[in-house]
């Protein structure tokens, strides 16, 4: 259900660029998808950490992202790999594109919402655009920002990472948590 999920996102967002940038926020919006739920499922970030991630905590040269509003008011730089950065490069180029007012509430963010103005996107915005996302490919049950966090965690087991690496990209406080995390989870 995942790779049905990226692979249905990455279609569109090609589509997107094939037919160029003048395409309107609703178009440009699924480019925001895929780098945000991309950035969720190869980092393992929780949907309140990415929405709240700013244009300077992004560092594609250092291939990473700073996590600055992370559970318990930790911060962490997390690492990202070649997918999700290209993701975020290409978001980010749109992102340039667009005209966003100065005075907007949401232009030091990486994600926004442009639903009642350009403010910075909301957790139960990024959870309805997936919901949404599941219910048009009929995934069912349907995914969450949560589902792929666990997918990340028991994708990283799976390759064999050091579990205290995994921890810390996770944000967990023990490492008994990340254990649970990385129980086995149908990514099909």
């Amino acid at each position: 259900t995942i790779e049905r999920l990226m692979g249905h996102l990455e279609k569109e967002v090609e589509k997107i660029v094939m037919n160029g940038r003048e395409q309107g926020w609703h178009k440009v919006s699924r480019v925001r998808n895929l780098a945000l739920y991309s950035l969720m499922l190869d980092t393992g970030v929780r949907v309140s950490e990415a929405v709240n991630i700013r244009l300077v905590d992004v560092n594609l040269d250092n291939w990473s992202v700073f996590i600055r509003a992370g559970k318990g008011h930790k911060q962490r730089e997390v690492a990202i790999g070649r997918k999700v950065r290209a993701d975020l490069r290409l978001w980010l180029n749109y992102r340039a594109s667009t005209p966003i007012p100065a005075d907007s509430p949401g232009r030091e963010h990486l994600f926004l919402s442009n639903r009642y103005g350009w403010v910075p996107m909301s957790t139960a915005n990024a959870q309805d655009l997936l919901e949404k996302t599941c219910l048009k490919l009929g995934i069912v049950p349907h995914l969450t920002p949560h589902t792929l966090r666990h997918a990340y965690c028991a994708y990283a087991f799976e390759q064999g990472r050091d579990p205290e690496m995994v921890r810390l990209q996770m944000g967990h406080e023990l490492l008994a948590t990340t254990f649970r995390y990385a129980m086995k989870i149908d990514t099909r």
